[in-house]
């Protein structure tokens, strides 16, 4: 990530927060065609809850986990407001298999329902709003997000 050292996660408000780091993490942002991004104006931004850019972002880390070594995928959906959807290599690979793998490798505009529930199960509890960087110490900084779907 290179900006900050951390990625603090409110998953839920009683809770501590979740802290990331992000030494070893990659940030990407989905774009839909023709738009300026990663945050496009209403007429090309999606809703953070559609299917397509979700399956998207979790292919994406899928191939970052199998084909390098980090430990951290951030994804920016091309949301009209900041979204992100944050993928830690460990809870990732503990629940994807060669099955998964195999179904996201296929047509990016079909999913049958077994699919679409398992992107749901996957993203859904990752998707956050950023909202702000703050310190936490002399030259270190944390990026706060909290939940978008909450449990």
């Amino acid at each position: 990530m290179g900006v900050v050292e951390s990625v603090s996660l409110m998953t839920d408000p009683v809770e501590p927060l979740h802290v990331v780091p992000a030494r070893n993490g990659i940030y990407f942002a989905l774009c839909s065609v023709r738009a300026n991004c990663p945050y496009p104006a209403r007429s090309a931004a999606w809703p953070a809850a559609a299917f397509r850019p979700r399956r998207q972002a979790l292919e994406l880390a899928v191939r970052v986990f199998s084909r390098t070594t980090a430990d951290l995928v951030v994804v920016a959906l091309p949301t009209r407001s900041p979204t992100w959807i944050v993928f830690e290599r460990a809870d990732v690979f503990a629940e994807v298999g060669a099955t998964l793998r195999d179904q996201l490798a296929g047509d990016p505009g079909f999913a049958d329902a077994g699919l679409r529930a398992i992107v749901d199960r996957l993203t859904r509890e990752r998707t956050f709003v950023p909202l702000e960087v703050m310190s936490v110490g002399p030259g270190r900084e944390t990026f706060v997000a909290v939940a978008h779907f909450g449990k």
